[in-house]
């Protein structure tokens, strides 16, 4: 079952990505889209602190290399504030 969470964070990286929401998944890692660089990184990094009022690593966030990493910050971010 997919948290709503997920779901905003699978819209966000469809969207930056140019894909559908259909091909990712929460394993989906950013070495299987040439788009998923450091630019379009950079792109999610802002839009998803927007999206959930957070404030992120940066440096944590470049180390991401799934969805699950992206979900996992959040939480985490989420649960300490």
């Amino acid at each position: 079952m997919i948290t709503s969470v997920q779901q905003s964070i699978i819209e966000v990286v469809a969207e930056i990505l140019e894909c559908e929401e259909q091909e990712l998944s929460m394993g989906y890692r950013k070495e299987e889209n040439d788009e998923w660089d450091s630019v379009n990184t950079l792109r999610m990094f802002t839009s998803i602190e927007a999206e959930f009022n957070v404030r992120l690593s940066m440096e944590q966030f470049l180390n991401v290399e799934t969805i699950q990493d992206i979900v996992s910050l959040i939480e985490a971010e989420k649960h300490d504030h």
